[in-house]
């Protein structure tokens, strides 16, 4: 009996131990194509994957990191920690979560060589570091600038995707009346010369601007004037608005040329469901940019 015991006593100080030996083979082998795909190709973007799956970084494709244009959520960890093991779950989570907000990915801190000089060294794990775009820091046509913070709160769904969307950029316009708001955008499209993408919706005015649409504004800093035109039953400038450019129906993305189309170059009407995928696409197709979306989307 007392050998029994003592057996079982060695078992249950062993299963832990047992387990976290599984979680760490399958914690990077589930992303070990994505780890691939990132590490051959020549920066952030050209990963093919879908949307939600976690990133897998190293020296090689995390250097691009310095320069990203969107918000890119870091989880530097070990195998064997069991820290990041617990986390483990939950990143896969916030991935699926932010999947047209945000980029997540694992960093294996025990790998050959580390994460940019301006993206800083990593002294524990799990760290959770956050790397954002600040539009406007760098030059027109140049690369955006970064900031750069840790996340120090509780390893939970709701606060780890309440951090990312504090952090998303916002350069959205908002057009929620006829005629001010209006005017504003249309000064500011005719001062650039750039083209824009007008996102009819019917939200109230003091609504909060969609992350997806925050993160295209990002995305196209530079490039593309984003406005969300809110038609709501307040404004009745605004369904005037939609009138003008034939929308009936809601949400309805509509593309104005800019200075370069020529005089003759009328807008563009999405006539798809307006998806991450499908609005990144139209919006590049209004740059003149032969861009593919990053992300796969569901249709």
């Amino acid at each position: 009996e007392l050998t029994r015991s003592t057996r079982e006593r060695e078992l249950e100080l062993l299963e832990p131990r047992r387990r976290i030996r599984l979680a760490t083979r399958s914690m990077f082998s589930g992303t070990a194509a994505a780890a691939s795909a990132a590490s051959s190709s020549a920066g952030l973007e050209k990963t093919s994957l879908a949307a939600g799956d976690v990133r897998v970084l190293d020296a090689r494709s995390g250097a691009g990191l310095a320069t990203a244009d969107d918000l890119w959520l870091v989880a530097f960890c070990t195998p064997w920690c069991a820290f990041c093991q617990q986390l483990s779950p939950v990143w896969e989570d916030l991935a699926r979560e932010l999947r047209h907000e945000a980029s997540v990915a694992w960093w294996d801190v025990d790998q050959p060589g580390g994460p940019p000089t301006a993206i800083g060294g990593v002294a524990v794990t799990p760290t959770i570091r956050a790397v954002a775009p600040f539009p406007g820091g760098g030059r027109m046509g140049m690369p955006v600038a970064i900031s750069v913070s840790d996340y120090e709160g509780a390893r939970e769904l709701t606060n780890l995707s309440a951090f990312a969307r504090s952090l998303i950029p916002d350069l959205v316009e908002r057009v929620v009346d006829g005629d001010a708001s209006w005017a504003s955008f249309e000064a500011k499209r005719t001062g650039t010369g750039l083209p824009a993408a007008l996102v009819f919706t019917p939200k109230a005015a003091d609504a909060p601007t969609p992350p997806m649409l925050r993160k295209l504004s990002a995305i196209f800093f530079g490039e593309l004037l984003i406005a969300e035109v809110r038609v709501h039953a307040a404004a009745t400038g605004t369904h005037e608005l939609a009138a003008r450019f034939g929308v009936a129906s809601f949400p309805a993305v509509v593309a104005l040329p800019g200075a370069t189309a020529g005089a003759g170059a009328a807008p563009a009407r999405l006539e798809q469901r307006p998806t991450f995928a499908r609005l990144r696409a139209f919006m590049a197709n209004a740059t003149l940019k032969d861009e593919a979306p990053t992300l796969k989307d569901e249709i």
